[in-house]
């Protein structure tokens, strides 16, 4: 992803902040698990928060695990980690 004029920063420079207990993250009232930030990441994709778009420098602080400024003006902050648990239909 293109982050200055003629810097571009990979999914590898901030894939270590990503822990087996600390694999997803709260924002608002959506979980952001690893495996979907680094699908969007890769494919240059969307994720929501509270049904609003994550895209663009947006989907770039969110990777990082930093607040994030969605369309909507409000600033959402990861408030607290932990690991996916599957669902007996994901088994």
């Amino acid at each position: 992803m293109q982050t200055e004029l003629n810097h571009y920063t990979c999914w590898k420079d901030f894939d270590h902040i990503y822990t087996d207990d600390e694999e997803c993250a709260l924002y608002g009232h959506s979980w952001l698990c690893y495996q979907q930030v680094r699908h969007a990441w890769q494919h240059g994709s969307c994720l929501k928060i509270d049904g609003m778009d994550v895209c663009d420098r947006a989907l770039f602080d969110v990777a990082q695990r930093k607040c994030a400024t969605l369309s909507d003006g409000e600033t959402y902050c990861p408030t607290a980690y932990g690991m996916r648990t599957p669902k007996l239909e994901d088994l």
